[in-house]
């Protein structure tokens, strides 16, 4: 934190003084100093998984005070990652593409040397100012004040001494308002993962924790860009100040990712980098073209492709391996079937057994081949069966699908290079994503104490250029049909600003728009059917109810159905948050002051008091309730 000048007022200044008598006077003292949040609004609800939304913290960080964990590990690299991990901070802890972001920026900054020094900085992450003079009190005391050293004379030091000082240093680091930031700003780019969001997270770490601005740096030192990373450092009013080996830091990032990336949030297992060695993928002509950059990622893997293969193919080689089976089974088909039935997917299943964690691969295909029944009915077993888990091959592309599918005759290939290298990324996550116990799911929810307050839903115009031209008809995204997003997608839009923050990942107007779109729910000059809700709750395994009512009764209706958890996907027709020819709006929570909070991929999302959406032209009955 070389360049972080912190200002400390005079109660600040006497805390530190305080802070550090009482390390003196009390060896076996942790300093934690925090804003705690109670453990009745962090705790996990046993049903959903999920974590209750506490309004005055943004998002939902346990930072509880007392040393977080013991220091366990082999060496000081371990010794971090297993602090990390077991930390319990939500959103951090449980995203090993976050820990491996951080961890490339320390071994920036001191390769993982708490007692290493440059100038007046110090530490693994070297701090400065009054922070550095209370570490090494606190170490003083421990009788651990005489390890100081800079990289080229660095003495022999006991092995309790650089644990006291990991321990101590990472306490501190907890408790930094830069490092809070870190944790907020992991929630607001979107959860990502993989080794693009280990790198997307070291830029993240020198954003918020060094004070860097991304945009002309990354491109200027790096020639690499990250518009999410760029648009949070901007809404945090950072500056550039400087960037210091950044590219290096990317780099350790990825690597520190791909070292630890199976590592379990529960315990300390072991550092062993998975080589694929207990994994079979069963594939078509997508995973033949893909098979090399696979291998680079799981170099051990047993791959079966065929081009041509078709499901009922796959679960016969499955069948014919019964005996000597994978731990876990990658399912690439189904890009060359018109439809799967559901027995023929349970055969896969039983085949597998319940010890054995099966992937299924989506499907997509640019316009010529409708893939909607087959993905409905993999994410269908995903929700059903714990031990399947979905490689999303299709919302990984839909994003920018011509960049990522060649547009040749079959057009459902990857192109070599960035799509052939995204269909591997996609099965390794996938397979990374069981071990770390769904690392994307960082938002809060409500379930157990009412609705959803938190206003950190993504907000999603229809306009968007990355998919406000995109087709909304019944030939997907890339046909003919329809009209633009931009025109009449209100309805998948504010969809997905709601399946976004339920499924904890990233799902965009284009995914839905895609998936409704072909599935019949365009309605010419109308915008959307009704059944648009109903529809993608399927697709994505969500809880859906029908809460239409009379406009007496409406707004009771909505606050119960709120209060229970449900989000309300709506339309009506007039004033603001609607438009004179009709529009569909997500009503997902209550504020402190009693307003529903809107999702509105129109006019922005914001907060309106219940009688004025109603009176504003909300159609009561056409109120639609979601939650997981």
């Amino acid at each position: 934190m070389k360049l972080l000048k912190l200002i400390k007022n005079y109660f600040y200044n006497f805390f530190i003084i305080f802070v550090a008598l009482l390390s003196i006077f009390g060896p076996n003292f942790s300093v934690f100093a925090t804003d705690s949040i109670p453990d009745s609004v962090l705790e996990f609800n046993a049903k959903n998984n999920q974590l209750y939304y506490n309004p005055n913290q943004d998002p939902c960080i346990n930072l509880a005070g007392g040393t977080t964990t013991t220091v366990t590990g082999d060496t000081n690299e371990d010794k971090i990652w297993n602090y990390f991990v077991n930390a319990g901070i939500e959103g951090f802890s449980n995203n090993i593409a976050a820990i491996a972001g951080a961890m490339g920026n320390i071994q920036q900054e001191s390769n993982f040397q708490p007692y290493a020094t440059s100038g007046q900085y110090i530490g693994l992450v070297q701090w400065g100012n009054d922070r550095n003079q209370t570490i090494k009190s606190q170490l003083s005391a421990l009788g651990y004040g005489n390890y100081w050293h800079r990289d080229n004379s660095r003495p022999n030091i006991p092995e309790a001494a650089i644990d006291a000082a990991i321990q101590i240093e990472l306490d501190w680091l907890f408790q930094e308002s830069q490092f809070k930031k870190f944790v907020e700003g992991i929630g607001k780019t979107n959860n990502q993962t993989g080794v693009a969001g280990a790198e997307s997270y070291s830029d993240l770490w020198l954003v918020v924790v060094e004070g860097a601005h991304t945009s002309s740096a990354v491109s200027q030192h790096t020639g690499k860009s990250n518009a999410l990373i760029d648009s949070y450092a901007k809404s945090q009013n950072t500056r550039y100040i400087y960037w210091q080996e950044a590219e290096n830091r990317r780099e350790y990032a990825a690597q520190i990712y791909q070292k630890y990336y199976n590592y379990a949030t529960s315990g300390n297992t072991s550092t062993k980098k998975e080589d694929g060695s207990n994994v079979l993928i069963i594939g078509d002509s997508i995973t033949v073209r893909s098979e090399n950059d696979i291998k680079e990622l799981l170099p051990k893997a047993t791959i079966n492709a065929k081009v041509g293969r078709t499901f009922k193919e796959g679960v016969e080689i499955l069948k014919s391996q019964k005996s000597n089976l994978k731990d876990i089974i990658v399912f690439a088909l189904g890009s060359n079937d018109d439809t799967i039935t559901e027995d023929l997917a349970r055969e896969v299943l039983q085949i597998a057994g319940n010890d054995r964690q099966v992937i299924f691969v989506t499907n997509y295909s640019l316009g010529k081949h409708d893939y909607d029944q087959h993905n409905t009915l993999f994410n269908a077993l995903s929700t059903q069966n714990d031990n399947v888990v979905i490689a999303d091959w299709a919302s990984a592309v839909s994003g920018e699908p011509t960049k990522f599918i060649a547009e040749e005759d079959v057009d459902v290939h990857p192109t070599t290079g960035e799509g052939t290298k995204l269909f591997a990324q996609t099965i390794y996550d996938a397979i990374s994503s069981d071990s770390v116990q769904s690392v994307n799911n960082n938002y809060c929810s409500p379930y157990g104490g009412g609705a959803w307050n938190s206003s950190d839903f993504p907000t999603y115009l229809q306009c968007d250029e990355r998919w406000g031209s995109y087709r909304y008809g019944t030939g997907g995204i890339n046909g003919k049909q329809g009209t633009s997003i931009c025109d009449s997608g209100c309805g998948p839009s504010s969809f997905a600003m709601m399946a976004t923050v339920l499924l904890g990942r990233e799902v965009f107007p284009s995914e839905t728009a895609d998936i409704a779109g072909k599935a019949g729910m365009h309605v010419t000059d109308a915008g959307s059917s009704w059944e648009i809700t109903n529809t993608l709750a399927k697709h994505y395994g969500l809880q859906y109810q029908d809460f239409g009512t009379s406009r007496n009764s409406c707004i009771n209706v909505i606050n119960n159905a709120l209060n229970d958890g449900w989000m309300i996907h709506t339309s009506g027709a007039g004033s603001k948050p609607f438009s004179n020819g009709g529009h569909y709006i997500g009503i997902v929570g209550i504020d402190n002051n009693g307003n529903w909070l809107i999702v509105d991929s129109s006019h922005g999302n914001a907060s309106y008091a219940p009688s004025a959406v109603v009176n504003a032209g909300l159609k009561c009955d056409n109120l639609k309730g979601i939650r997981k």
